[in-house]
């Protein structure tokens, strides 16, 4: 009898199938009948997964193909009952799960004695689990702090800024992300602490990983290595990504307190409508340039800078019908705005289709790199590769697994926004077809369907529809004039 092929999946956990080429390679070749026995060094190196072991060899035992284990107690499978194989086969998960908890107790007791593990960030070099300072790395992580605690600039302005700049990121990629700015400014790392066990193994056959909240113990040190960032400018940039979120969740609060809110610009300077009551016989709800609301008329201040609007305040009944009309003027040609809109849906449904194909994509390679770290760490533990090849593959698994993370998160901001245009772009259609002869204004309407209003003066509005790439150009002559308040507008849809 000859020897078919020789099986081996170097470098790959036993305890899953899914990944094991020459495993499954080996399962293809006896479904087309190229052998009739197996010979495996041990039971574990056949399967650490009971389910796994238990399924695959009733797949070979009804093809006629028997294993042989020829370490420890040699066992033909087709020789044997099925409890035996049950049995050996939860001894080789066992072993599996008792060395994940040993591999888990070595990383946590070397975790505590100051060894960092995980990916190196950019501006550290890592040797031996140290880490030591990147000098011409640490440059680009001192300008992103300065420029998002000094200059005042936002995080999608500075990944911007590194981009066009040709600045390159740890694993030499030339794209940013608002995602890497991000978790550079939230790193404490850079201030010289060293927090571990952000994420940890969920089922050590599956390697599934989920992000630590609390569910296992940090291990945090305190002025672990040398800094990058003083801890001055640290703390002041937290605060900073904290008070700006707050401004954000405040802004958000009162961009939807009325169905204008936020969404009234002005066609003279550029700046958006505030809203203010006056007092007019009764209370009015008005709108008026934030410029012209601050400063008044248009003025050059003492020291040369101009100031103010002189874009009239507009009153919020004025806005609600220049909505309603021009709505209804978009509903006139209902049928060729809708074919437009549907158009837009299958655009963003195509596109969140590719975003979730990405994401999956990203997901899977970082599942991959997971997976062969624990792997890595299984070898090394095994005296199976050198410390040096382990810190060589260790490092770049890490810095790949940073990588792929970062791009993750932008594209599920990404896929998320998408995803909410396609459902708003169906709101929009059915809006525009119920809206056709509406005679009552409706907030909840207005808040779905308007983009922006943009004001030029009291008689001059152009209306923005989300969905819709033209605007509706409104000349309403009778506005400015008590006289003609009876009188109907004029629309004009291009």
């Amino acid at each position: 009898m000859g020897v078919h092929f020789t099986s081996t999946d170097e470098g790959l956990s036993g305890t899953g199938t899914r990944k094991r080429s020459g495993f499954n390679q080996m399962m293809k070749d006896a479904e087309l009948g190229l052998f009739d026995l197996i010979i495996i060094k041990e039971i574990s190196r056949f399967a650490r997964n009971t389910v796994d072991s238990l399924t695959n060899i009733r797949r070979l035992k009804a093809l006629g193909i028997g294993i042989e284990f020829v370490s420890g107690t040699k066992m033909n499978t087709l020789k044997v009952d099925e409890f035996t194989i049950t049995l050996f086969s939860s001894l080789a998960q066992k072993e599996s799960e008792n060395t994940s908890e040993r591999v888990k107790w070595g990383q946590l007791r070397q975790m505590e004695r100051g060894v960092a593990f995980g990916g190196v960030a950019l501006g550290y070099n890592k040797s031996k689990g140290t880490l030591t300072v990147n000098e011409e790395e640490a440059k680009i992580v001192r300008r992103i702090f300065s420029k998002y605690c000094d200059e005042g600039k936002g995080i999608n302005a500075i990944s911007k800024e590194l981009e066009e700049e040709g600045v390159k990121t740890k694993t030499g990629n030339a794209k940013w992300t608002s995602g890497a700015v991000s978790w550079i400014l939230k790193n404490e790392k850079y201030a010289g602490d060293l927090i571990q066990r952000k994420t940890y193994t969920v089922d050590c056959l599956t390697h599934e990983k989920k992000r630590n909240s609390g569910e296992v113990e940090f291990v945090t040190q305190r002025n672990h290595h040398e800094p990058i960032i003083d801890r001055a400018t640290f703390d002041k940039a937290q605060a900073e990504l904290a008070r700006r979120g707050e401004l954000a969740k405040e802004r958000a609060k009162y961009t939807t307190r009325y169905p204008f809110s936020g969404k009234i610009k002005c066609g003279l300077c550029g700046k958006s409508f505030v809203s203010r009551r006056r007092a007019n016989r009764k209370t009015v709800l008005a709108w008026k340039c934030h410029n012209g609301f601050r400063y008044g008329a248009v003025k050059t201040t003492a020291q040369g800078e101009t100031v103010g609007c002189d874009n009239p305040s507009i009153s919020d009944e004025l806005l609600r019908r220049v909505f309603l009309h021009s709505l209804r003027d978009v509903a006139k040609n209902k049928e060729a705005v809708i074919a437009r809109v549907e158009k837009a849906v299958l655009s963003a449904v195509s596109e969140t289709g590719k975003n979730a194909k990405s994401d999956a994509a990203l997901k899977r390679g970082i599942a991959n790199i997971e997976k062969k770290q624990d792997v890595l760490l299984d070898a090394r533990l095994g005296n199976e590769i050198t410390k040096e090849e382990f810190r060589k593959k260790k490092d770049a698994l890490g810095a790949e697994l940073e990588t792929l993370r970062a791009r993750l998160a932008d594209s599920e901001k990404k896929q998320e926004f998408i995803s909410r245009q396609s459902d708003l772009i169906e709101k929009i259609k059915t809006s525009i077809r119920e809206m056709a002869g509406a005679e009552v204004f409706s907030g909840d309407v207005c808040k779905e369907v308007l983009d922006k209003i943009v004001v030029h003066n009291r008689s001059e509005y152009r209306v923005f529809f989300k969905g819709l790439a033209d605007p509706v150009t409104h000349q309403d002559a009778w506005a400015s004039s008590s006289a003609q308040r009876n009188d109907q507008p004029r629309f004009h849809y291009r």
